[in-house]
């Protein structure tokens, strides 16, 4: 291919290959650059230019897919639902789980705003965390808000929420959202065991 490139375009830059090193047997990446050179009747002679060793960047790229794939496989089986939104508060990418959460299917809320997921009310308290995350105040790591099911129904649910970076500067929010309906149920019990415990019925 690269010859072909040559004979044909005349010049060939960047182009990637993996060779054997001569005396190691070792395989390793380089990149290529270089020009044909033809004689006065535009006979091609020889062709000159650079090799460049790339090995150690291909092996970051492989090593930064690999890490990819691995928090891919997380986001996509982890039971919290996992949400990203731009700065705008769209949201741009979503796992599985917010299906069994909030009722949509991933497609039906990409695009939409992050409202589309919470009251009003939590998402006025949202927005103002943000604020303060970006002021660089500390702010507890969890937090409490209302999820709106895709019937209506209120989700109480637990949040952590942190800026995505790219190159030092903030692209946007990842959020986890966990559905604490269970957790909630338990607490009531509780507090109405504990308010008869203290106040019995009359005549008992």
């Amino acid at each position: 291919e690269f010859k072909c490139t040559l004979e044909k375009e005349g010049t060939v830059t960047d182009f990637e290959s993996e060779i054997y090193r001569h005396k190691t047997r070792e395989r390793i990446w380089i990149s290529e650059t270089a020009r044909l050179v033809r004689d006065a009747q535009g006979v091609p002679l020889y062709y000159e230019g650079t090799v460049q060793d790339i090995t150690a960047r291909k092996q970051a790229e492989q090593a930064l897919r690999e890490r990819e794939a691995r928090l891919t496989a997380v986001f996509r089986a982890v039971n919290d639902v996992i949400v990203t939104f731009d700065l705008d508060e769209t949201i741009t990418d979503v796992n599985r789980a917010i299906e069994r959460v909030f009722g949509y299917k991933p497609e039906e809320v990409l695009g939409q705003p992050s409202t589309v997921l919470v009251t009003p009310e939590s998402a006025v308290l949202a927005r103002a965390r943000t604020v303060r995350a970006w002021r660089g105040e500390s702010l507890p790591a969890l937090f409490e808000l209302e999820g709106v099911h895709k019937d209506g129904r209120r989700i109480p649910l637990e949040a952590s929420a942190s800026f995505l970076y790219e190159e030092d500067k903030p692209v946007g929010l990842v959020s986890i959202l966990r559905d604490i309906s269970l957790k909630k149920d338990l607490e009531r019990q509780r507090a109405d065991f504990l308010h008869l415990f203290h106040h019995p019925a009359q005549g008992e």
